[in-house]
């Protein structure tokens, strides 16, 4: 999925971003309803990344070593700040420099 942002990120021509993403950081904070609603899609989000990792973690092919709510919350903030930095400064090296680290707490 990481990997699936990044590229649309960079072939996104116009540099539009996510509109999830653009609505947090714009609209959000000045229209409480859509900031609720927002908070709920971010928690689906979320809630499909710790369903995932606790998955993959019953299958042995994820250490137990870390909290999969931690985890979870992780990788929805790789994934909003990848849109968010693809905006001004699509570059693969550091969009996957991001993705990295993120990704290597779950080897």
């Amino acid at each position: 999925m990481i990997e699936d942002v990044i590229e649309r990120s960079l072939t996104d021509r116009t540099r539009g971003g996510c509109l999830l993403i653009n609505s947090a950081l714009e609209v959000a904070p000045h229209d409480p309803e859509l900031a609720a609603e927002i908070a709920e899609r971010l928690g689906e989000i979320e809630a499909f990344f710790h369903r995932s990792i606790v998955a993959a973690q019953a299958e042995g092919t994820i250490p137990r070593k870390q909290k999969p709510t931690d985890l979870s919350r992780l990788l929805l903030g790789i994934l909003m700040a990848i849109r968010v930095l693809a905006r001004s400064k699509p570059d693969r090296n550091l969009l996957e420099g991001m993705a990295r680290p993120a990704l290597a707490t779950l080897d």
